[in-house]
């Protein structure tokens, strides 16, 4: 079977503190390393042995179970990739690596962002203009539909992701018109979102076509 090889690099956020790190894992941040891999490796694969490599760095946290971080959700939160130096959730950590690849059309090398996500809390997605969209982790509710919430000043409204209906509250009006046409341009980015960061009832995605945010 042939092998071939990817260039991995990961941005400086991984290095918390320099002096919380054993040089092995600080030379393995920082200069990246050169990843071996062949038809039947998946996403999944590489984020194991990412993970493998770094594994005792949560030695010193208190009540951690490192098994924690195999699990495929937390491979999914604990990771962002880099595509035209935008970081972009993950949906799908079970394509083969190959195809992952050449959807992105990636030449030279696949650049990761840490993504830790306190589950329990809320995810800022963006803040502009004074506008706050964000996503709660606990969505699994009332609206059973994927939406996003959106904040301007003391006023919020829930905004479907999947067609860009008002599900609750409301904000002002010109506010609103432009919050619904932002999250209907983004859509991609949002649906991979809602997927990752919520306990919500997931966004069925073509795996293979849907990749890219915005």
């Amino acid at each position: 079977m042939e092998n071939k090889n990817i260039r991995i690099e990961f941005l400086d956020d991984w290095i918390v503190n320099d002096n919380e790190i054993d040089k092995k894992i600080y030379d393995f941040l920082k200069n990246g390393i050169n990843y071996i891999y062949n038809k039947n490796t998946t996403l999944k694969d590489l984020l194991t042995y990412f993970t493998n490599n770094i594994k005792h760095f949560w030695n010193r946290y208190e009540n951690w179970n490192i098994e924690d971080e195999y699990s495929e959700i937390s491979l999914k939160r604990n990771f962002l990739y880099v595509y035209n130096n935008i970081p972009t959730y993950i949906y799908n950590i079970n394509i083969k690596l190959e195809d992952f690849i050449n959807i992105l059309n990636i030449k030279e090398k696949l650049i990761f962002k840490e993504n830790f996500i306190d589950f329990g809390g809320c995810g800022d997605i963006w803040l502009i203009d004074g506008i706050r969209y964000y996503m709660n982790s606990k969505e699994n509710s009332k609206h059973n539909t994927p939406h996003i919430h959106v904040q301007y000043r003391n006023k919020e409204v829930s905004i479907s992701i999947l067609d860009g209906s008002v599900l609750a509250g409301g904000i002002k009006n010109n506010i609103q018109r432009e919050a619904i046409e932002r999250i209907m341009s983004h859509q991609k980015e949002l649906a991979l979102a809602w997927n990752t960061k919520t306990d919500g009832k997931d966004i069925d995605i073509d795996e293979m076509n849907f990749t890219l945010g915005g």
